[in-house]
């Protein structure tokens, strides 16, 4: 989707940059064997106890597992208790990164991101699965610690993930599913690939879009949006996750195709009318509606937050009335006409709805489960933040425009101060377009 006017501006303007400074030192580490043929491991002096590792297994099984579910539970604590030599190293180090970043010493994340960005270079000499889910938790764990330029030097990680997983097929891997045929591989690889690729989809877009990108590498027809997998051996926790996960990625694929339409018509005059922007519009109440009861959110007629099941959950409804804004917002813009009756009238209830709901879905969060259920959502807490510029945004526009049509004047006054009725443009649709990262 479109990038911020200013954004644009600043693109069109700039020049070279300027030599980069160097990095914030990482944490202190102990000396580390970087000589040839060294192999790559963990220091056994960093290495934490059992309990405190089934402790980041925890939580990071518990509350990031929903969002970045690349990993097999029952296989990874089978690997630590059997065959820990057979972990990646990275993967280790990425996953106790995330955990610890999430935990109640977020100091022993920041050390163990600082160890993995160590080691991550050594491990892009080949493509390896174990690398491909280390870097997509390692995208996780960099949101709440972001180096100068973390936006674009996420993207160019999210472009060598992609890379990295077609050099291994993964794109290809759910039409052989489809086309009936065995893709050979253990039910450990396939779920793993399955998932890989579904989280790809997700932080391509979310991470993307946000940034005006439009030269996607996943082909969101190639990637699994069922429910129920077919894969043989799954436990009840991997079809309970895989089930989740599916709408989690379905709303993302909607997301996904409203910005790919928005690049091939961006060009024309008020292209929130196009019809073919338009005919998505069921997309995301479709969405909502297809929802199993369990995930469905129910709001109280007083106006108070919803009780949900899951901090997962509310986040997702929380993504989805996003889209909603995203899709109804250059529709608004593009009805020009402001007189009680107009057609933008729909658009702009439908936009407040859902910036109403937004604020009371991550009252709800708040309330339930603290500043970390905001956290652990996709690219954490920034998400948090742009929608809720997006809901006071749609909360100052709505409030003189339908004080008009309630039959007050263009500008109200309240507690003394004139209102001012608000002038839209293509420019300010342009400002929704633009994701968190860019506030």
């Amino acid at each position: 989707m479109v990038s911020a006017p200013y954004i644009r501006q600043q693109r069109r303007e700039r020049a070279e940059p300027e030599i980069p400074t160097q990095d914030e030192v990482d944490e202190k580490l102990p000396p580390l064997s970087t000589g040839a043929g060294a192999t790559i491991r963990i220091p056994p002096e960093l290495m934490p106890s059992d309990d405190e590792v089934m402790n980041y297994f925890k939580i990071y099984f518990d509350d990031i597992h929903p969002y970045v579910p690349v990993i097999h539970r029952s296989h990874l604590y089978y690997q630590w208790q059997h065959e820990r030599s057979s972990i990646s190293p990275l993967l280790l180090e990425a996953l106790f990164a995330c955990a610890g970043r999430l935990s109640d010493d977020p100091a022993q994340g920041a050390q163990w991101l600082a160890l993995a960005n160590r080691h991550e270079s050594s491990f892009m000499d080949e493509p390896r699965l174990s690398t491909i889910q280390a870097l997509l938790l390692l995208l996780k764990a960099r949101e709440s610690r972001p180096k100068k330029g973390y936006y674009y030097r996420s993207w160019q990680t999210v472009k060598t993930i992609i890379s990295m997983a077609k050099d291994l097929d993964i794109h290809e891997h759910n039409n052989l599913h489809t086309e009936g045929r065995s893709c050979d591989l253990n039910p450990v690889e396939c779920l793993v690939q399955t998932r890989v690729w579904q989280a790809l989809l997700v932080v391509e877009v979310m991470i993307g879009a946000p940034q005006g990108r439009s030269d996607y590498g996943v082909d969101h027809e190639t990637v699994n949006m069922s429910p129920t997998l077919d894969i043989r051996g799954l436990d009840q926790f991997e079809m309970d996750r895989s089930r989740q996960y599916a709408y989690f990625v379905r709303n993302a694929r909607h997301i996904r195709i409203i910005a790919d339409i928005y690049h091939k018509i961006k060009k024309q005059k008020d292209w929130g009318a196009n019809p073919k922007f338009v005919e998505k519009n069921p997309l995301f109440t479709d969405w909502l509606q297809s929802l199993p009861s369990d995930l469905q959110v129910n709001y109280p007629p007083d106006g108070s937050p919803p009780w949900i099941p899951s901090h997962f959950v509310g986040n997702m409804h929380s993504h989805c009335h996003l889209g909603i804004i995203l899709l109804h917002r250059p529709q608004l813009i593009a009805s020009k006409s402001f007189a009680a009756g107009g057609g933008w009238k729909m658009h702009m209830a439908l936009c407040y709805s859902s910036a109403k709901y937004l604020c009371r879905l991550q009252e709800a969060i708040l309330n339930r489960f603290g500043l970390s259920g905001l956290l652990f959502m996709q690219r954490g807490i920034n998400f948090t933040i742009y929608t809720i510029l997006t809901c006071t945004m749609l909360h100052l526009v709505r409030n003189p425009v339908f004080q008009e049509i309630e039959g007050q004047p263009a500008n109200a006054t309240a507690g003394g101060h004139n209102i001012p009725r608000p002038k839209f443009s293509h420019g300010r649709a342009g400002v929704l377009y633009t994701a968190h990262e860019n506030t």
